[in-house]
Parts: C-alpha cells; sequence; structure tokens
C-alpha cells in the first residue's frame, strides 16, 4: 500500500520537472552558486549566450569568466546585498568562449537555509551587448557631434573626424577626401596614421590612396556626395562599426557642408569688400600707381597667390611693360619693353583670354614663354588682359609657388580684378587726355588774349608796352601778398585786359596828343563799363573781369565807374591799381616827361588812404 509521502514527492517531482522545462528554454541564462560564487547550476542558455557546455560551468566559479575590470564592482555589490540581505543587479562583462567578452545584465536574489542565513544566489542574466554598443555608437557620435560644433572651419574639423575615428574604430589609417565637382578629382585633405603621407594628394577618378584601404563611407550633404571616410585596419570591420563609420560620415557630411557654406559666404564678403576697396581708389584717386598697388593688395590677399603683376600694353610699339607688381624683386620688376612674341602675356593680349597654368612643369612651352620666372620659384602662373571699352590695356599676371588649382569662382574673380585694372587705366588714360586737352585749350585761350593786349598797345601808341610790365608787377605784387596760385591765373588775364574796354573809345580821344576836355573824359571813363559788358558774357572770363571793371576805382570813394570804397574793391584791382599808376608814372608820355623814381614813390606813398589801399601800397613799396 502506497504511503502517504509517495504523491508528495510525486507532486515535487512533477514541479520540478516544469521549472527545468522553463529554465531550459529560457533565453535568458538562470544559474545558482554559493557564497564563494562556485556554479552549482547554470541553464541550457548558456550555450547560446556564452557558447560554453552548461556541464562544463558546473562547480566552476562566476569569477572565472568575468571582465577583470569589472571584478572590483562584483565584490562591491555582492557585499552590499549582503549587508541588507537584498537582490542586486549588475551590469558586468562575461568572456565568451571564443574569447571576446559580452555584456550581460545580471539579476541576483539569495537563497536562504532555515535558520535565515544565506547559503548562495540564484542570478538571472540576459545579454545587453547590443544595447552596449548602441550606447557606446550614440556616446561617440555625440562626442565627434560635440567635437565639430566647437570647430568653426573646415580646416579644423577634419583633424576632429579623424582622431575619433582612429580611437572609436581603433584604426591603423584613416583619411578625409573632398571631391572636386568641376574636374572629378579627389584631394585628400588630411589623413592619419600610416595614411598621414598622402595628405595633399590629388587623386584621379576611382583612383585609391593605398590597397590597405577595407573602408569606405561617401559624405553625401543635400543628396551630393562631397567627399568621402576612407579607413583601414588589420581587423575588418563588424556591422555595428560598419554602420558607426556610415553614422560619422553622415555627421561629419553635414558639418564640412555647412562650414564650407559659412567659409564661401564669408570668402563673398571679403571680395566684395575687396572690390568695394578698389572702387574707392580708382574714383577718389588719379594717380595710376596709388590705385594699381590698392589693386595688387587685394590681388594678393584674396587670391592668396605670391605674387602679382601688372603689365602696361603699349600699342603703337606692341609691347608690354612692368608698371606695379608684389612679391617680386630684381630683373622681374624690369621696366624694360617686351614684344609681345617675347613674353606669355603676349599671347593673352593677342587673343584677349585668360591663362591657367597650374603647373608649370606640365606647361614647358609656356614657362620657356615667361621669363620673368626664369631660376625663379614660381610653379603656377595665370594671367588675364585687362580690357576696358573693347581696348587691351594691359595684362595681370598671379604666381604661385607651389602647383595650385583654382576653382571657377577663383578665375571669375581674378577676371572681375583684371576688369578693376583695366578701368582705373581707362580713367587715367581719359582724365590725362583731358588735362592735356584742357591745357592746351587755356594755352590757346591765352595766347588769343596776349594778342587781344598786343593789338590794344598797337592802337594806343602811347602806352605801348605798358600792358606787359604791368602783367609781371602785378603777379609779383600778389605773391607778397600771399593771393594764392589757384587766383594768380585769373589775375594775369585781367592784367592782359585791363584795358579792353579802350576798344569802345572813339580814336579822336584815345589817340589824342593833347588833354582831354570834360566831355572827352567823359567817353574815356566809360572804358571799365565797355570791359564789363564785354567779358562779363564770356565765362571764361568772366573770374576775371575785377580787374577791367574796377582798376579807376580809390580807396576813398573817389574813383569810377561805381565810386567804390575800401574793401569793397576787389582785391585784385585794388592791388593792380596801384601797379597801373606806377607804370604810368615811370612812363614818357607826350605831354610829360617820365616822372623820376624817387618822385614815383613820394606820389604812390601820399596816395596811401586816398586812392589805394595802404596795405597793398606798403607791400607794394617793399618789391619795388
Amino acid at each position: 500500500m502506497p504511503s502517504e509521502r509517495e504523491p508528495t514527492e510525486e507532486a515535487l517531482r512533477a514541479s520540478e520537472a516544469r521549472l527545468r522545462q522553463i529554465t531550459n528554454n529560457m533565453l535568458d541564462v538562470v544559474s545558482v552558486v554559493d557564497l564563494t560564487g562556485i556554479h552549482s547550476y547554470v541553464s541550457p542558455s548558456i550555450a547560446k549566450v556564452l557558447g560554453y557546455d552548461p556541464e562544463r560551468v558546473i562547480g566552476a566559479s562566476v569569477f572565472d569568466w568575468v571582465h577583470p575590470d569589472d571584478l572590483p564592482l562584483v565584490v562591491e555589490k555582492i557585499q552590499n546585498a549582503i549587508e541588507t540581505r537584498s537582490g542586486a543587479r549588475m551590469e558586468l562583462r562575461y568572456r565568451h568562449a571564443d574569447g571576446h567578452y559580452v555584456w550581460l545584465e545580471s539579476m541576483g536574489s539569495f537563497l536562504f537555509d532555515e535558520n535565515g542565513e544565506p547559503t548562495g544566489a540564484i542570478l538571472t542574466s540576459r545579454d545587453v551587448t547590443a544595447r552596449h554598443q548602441r550606447e557606446n555608437e550614440l556616446q561617440a557620435l555625440a562626442r565627434v557631434s560635440a567635437s565639430l560644433r566647437a570647430a568653426p572651419s573646415r580646416a579644423e574639423m577634419a583633424p576632429v573626424i579623424l582622431d575619433h575615428l582612429m580611437t572609436i574604430l581603433e584604426a591603423d589609417g584613416a583619411a578625409l577626401a573632398m571631391l572636386d565637382a568641376q574636374t572629378g578629382e579627389t584631394t585628400i585633405e588630411l589623413a592619419r596614421g600610416y595614411l598621414t603621407s598622402a595628405t595633399g594628394t590629388r587623386l584621379q577618378p576611382g583612383e585609391s590612396i593605398s590597397r590597405r584601404v577595407n573602408a569606405c563611407a561617401p559624405l553625401i550633404a543635400q543628396d551630393q556626395t562631397i567627399g568621402a571616410l576612407w579607413l583601414d585596419r588589420m581587423k575588418p570591420l563588424n556591422d555595428a562599426e560598419t554602420r558607426l563609420l556610415t553614422a560619422v560620415a553622415d555627421i561629419a557630411a553635414n558639418a564640412l557642408h555647412r562650414a564650407a557654406l559659412y567659409e564661401q559666404t564669408q570668402l563673398r564678403l571679403r571680395r566684395l569688400d575687396a572690390l568695394s576697396m578698389i572702387d574707392k581708389a580708382i574714383t577718389s584717386s588719379l594717380d595710376l600707381e596709388v590705385t594699381l598697388n590698392i589693386l595688387l593688395d587685394q590681388v594678393t590677399l584674396q587670391l592668396r597667390v605670391d605674387a602679382a603683376v601688372v603689365l602696361l600694353y603699349n600699342a603703337p610699339t606692341q609691347t608690354l611693360q612692368f608698371f606695379a607688381g608684389r612679391g617680386l624683386r630684381g630683373e622681374l620688376t624690369s621696366r624694360t619693353p617686351r614684344s609681345l612674341s617675347e613674353d606669355g602675356a603676349g599671347r593673352v593680349v593677342s587673343t584677349r583670354e585668360m591663362i591657367c597654368a597650374p603647373d608649370l612643369t606640365a606647361s614647358p612651352e609656356l614657362a620657356t614663354r615667361v621669363p620673368r620666372l626664369s631660376g625663379k620659384d614660381f610653379s603656377a602662373y595665370f594671367a588675364a588682359p585687362l580690357i576696358a571699352k573693347g581696348h587691351v590695356k594691359g595684362v595681370l599676371e598671379v604666381f604661385h609657388r607651389t602647383p595650385f588649382q583654382p576653382d571657377r569662382e577663383w578665375q571669375n574673380f581674378m577676371e572681375l580684378l583684371a576688369r578693376g585694372a583695366a578701368i582705373a587705366i581707362d580713367n587715367i588714360e581719359l582724365f590725362q587726355g583731358l588735362q592735356r586737352s584742357n591745357s592746351e585749350l587755356v594755352l590757346s585761350y591765352d595766347a588769343t588774349l596776349e594778342g587781344w593786349s598786343r593789338a590794344l598797345d598797337l592802337r594806343d601808341n602811347v602806352t605801348e608796352g605798358h600792358t606787359q610790365r604791368v602783367v609781371g608787377m602785378t603777379l609779383r605784387l600778389a605773391n607778397a601778398l600771399g593771393i594764392p596760385e589757384s587766383e594768380l591765373g585769373n589775375l594775369r588775364r585781367g592784367a592782359l585786359l585791363h584795358d579792353i574796354g579802350k576798344i569802345g573809345v572813339p580814336d579822336a580821344i584815345l589817340r589824342k596828343p593833347g588833354a582831354l576836355v570834360n566831355e572827352e573824359w567823359a567817353v574815356m571813363r566809360k572804358h571799365p563799363v565797355y570791359a564789363y559788358e564785354m567779358l562779363s558774357p564770356i565765362a571764361y572770363l568772366r573770374p576775371a573781369i575785377d580787374i577791367p571793371y574796377c582798376h579807376h576805382e580809390h580807396w576813398d570813394g573817389s574813383g569810377y565807374p561805381r565810386g567804390l570804397r575800401g574793401e569793397e574793391i576787389p582785391l585784385g584791382a585794388r592791388l593792380f591799381t596801384v601797379v597801373d599808376v606806377w607804370d604810368a608814372l615811370r612812363s614818357d608820355r607826350p605831354y610829360r616827361q617820365a616822372m623820376p623814381e624817387e618822385r614815383a614813390r613820394e606820389y604812390i606813398g601820399a596816395s596811401s588812404g586816398s586812392l589805394f589801399d595802404p596795405r597793398v601800397v606798403g607791400a607794394f613799396l617793399e618789391i619795388v
């Protein structure tokens, strides 16, 4: 007859079987350990999680698989759990059977004996490696992103990107390559590790910097490929690492693109400022050398070249001649004219097209046609024609000491600078031409005036030679009184024409050998009015009208034709009056002999304050 214990034992066995079935089919690892960490049980799922046979694990210590860096945390957690009689939660790295480490999240609860003392613990461990990888990836990306935000320029971003990649992915080498959309070439802007020597290399489409490069992530911004990140290491990248490389490339592409747009905006603003400065120089200066020196300063600064030259073209002689330069010395600045056939810039004049030689070693024919480069360390050469209103004015040349491949925007800006130089040259040539024409016109006018004055002297033979004498003395007196040089021309013309009004006086009165009667004096005294009526309609002579119109006015108001008094009389007329009277006193007349100098001085002095301005008299007596 079965005992009473059998049903109980049978139920216990059934319960154990169900528990074993549950634990055997769990994805998490369930294990039982004593207080020393020795396994007394482990679920079969340990084979899937850590790759170990469960039988091998039983009897072994849990500490044999924990990463050495995590052991202090395990000890701390166990001691705290024993003291508080509570469970514990830990995330630890366990060594997989193949040698790599797996992150496990372990939840532990104590097992107690009948007296309530802990005898061991039951652990439930779950593989959280994927989560850790994701967290590490996010942290790495956050560090890269923060570092890139702190870097203001592309040049500072490149080392940030590569240094992070080298650290995160434990690479042997890394490189940042940027694509030239115009040429299709790729430039290695920066490289790290064993690829460092490739920095600055230009590659043709499809060309690689090394056979060992085993990972490449494109840099794509706004659906456009702008470059690539190249990575190499001995161990191939796994899926997680490839995903991380791609994410870094996406962040880098957007950051580089934003920086490029910002730098491009700043560059264009600087170039606009440069053009504005050149425009101001063109409009404010009539000195070609000053203007072109300002332009060349901007050329070397904005185009970032080592030297620049402006050559002026002489069409009649078909030659080019150095006019201004930057960064050149010695024979490179020679002003000896060069024929168009001797000089590379001559081709620019002939074709009216820009020459671009990014590498002179690849253009030996051009190098020989630029004799100024002979024996010099310039490797790149560019030349643009200076064309204004359809005419070639010269050539702008720039030089670079290393091979230099500019983009189209750089070339367009150089052409703009060349256009500014051409406008400056053309404007100053026009101004100089106008100056020459104006000078010739003024000389012609003055010659005409001198002809008129000689004609007047011939008509009035009594005063022949008088005009030329008073003109010279009037200018001397004006200098003594400090009259500005800019006013001397009008004073000279006024003195030449002081008696132009006598054209309206009949010969019977003008050439009468004896004294004039009152009626004749009335006619004679109209000649200042006649002068005013003749000269005032002529704009060129209007500033010179003071002497012809007012040289018979007296300081005390007793003169004619208007009876002006004191400083109402124009200064030019006041000083000319003294000179005119002096010459009349010192000249022979039909009705009297010339007055001796001493008596003439006495007369002038005695008339100070009545006929003449006292200040003018004082200056006059000093120079006579």
